[in-house]
């Protein structure tokens, strides 16, 4: 998230428009909706939402959402969980 808005205050990347981030922020909505039992603490479920949230981040900073393929391991890909150090390259290379 630091990164994400370090690089839109300093004019790197640009957000979109009000009515635009509410078209999409609607789409997640029903994404969301669409494969999440429908229970009170939905919106609390932090963890199901993370991997999509970092994914959007990414995207937006146009760096690549597959963390583990630098290694081309594309197992670890689909079966390791995401850490820390995943991102550690982004970090790296920033200014």
């Amino acid at each position: 998230q630091a990164l994400w808005l370090s690089k839109v205050l300093k004019g790197e990347m640009k957000i979109p428009s009000p009515g635009a981030m509410d078209k999409v922020i609607e789409k997640e909505k029903a994404w969301k909706r669409s494969w999440m039992p429908p229970i009170s603490s939905r919106a609390c479920i932090w963890q199901l939402h993370m991997m999509k949230y970092h994914d959007n981040l990414l995207t937006d900073m146009k760096e690549a959402r597959f963390r583990k393929m630098t290694t081309c391991n594309c197992f670890a890909e689909i079966l390791m969980p995401y850490t820390a150090a995943d991102y550690r390259s982004l970090f790296l290379t920033s200014k």
